[in-house]
């Protein structure tokens, strides 16, 4: 099994000027977590639904209604998960069903 990576918090990573963002990264998945006391407001949603299969329809249908009806750009999104493997199998026929460009990084 590969080594955690471990990333940074800091001045100059890549969420610095987003704390919420820097915190989920630097807490999530992790066996001692904390929790994070200030507003989130719109820069940050987490959802779950019944299913895997399920979450992945649902953000299929959010990026596609964000990007044509709020002009944000694919690059903008993540879908983060503890368990890649059983996303990644219905990834490609959902993604490819909303003509949704995705990049699996396992």
């Amino acid at each position: 099994m590969e080594e955690p990576i471990w990333v940074k918090a800091g001045a100059e990573s890549r969420f610095a000027k987003a704390p919420a963002l820097n915190f989920l990264e630097q807490n999530l998945f992790r066996v001692r977590s904390h929790r994070y006391e200030e507003k989130c407001g719109e820069s940050l949603r987490i959802y779950s639904l019944a299913t895997p299969r399920e979450e992945l329809i649902f953000a299929a249908w959010k990026l596609s209604h964000l990007t044509r009806e709020k002009n944000y750009r694919y690059h903008e999104y993540a879908i983060v998960c503890g368990d890649v493997e059983c996303y990644e199998k219905y990834a490609k026929s959902i993604f490819e069903l909303y003509d949704i460009p995705y990049f699996v990084d396992t």
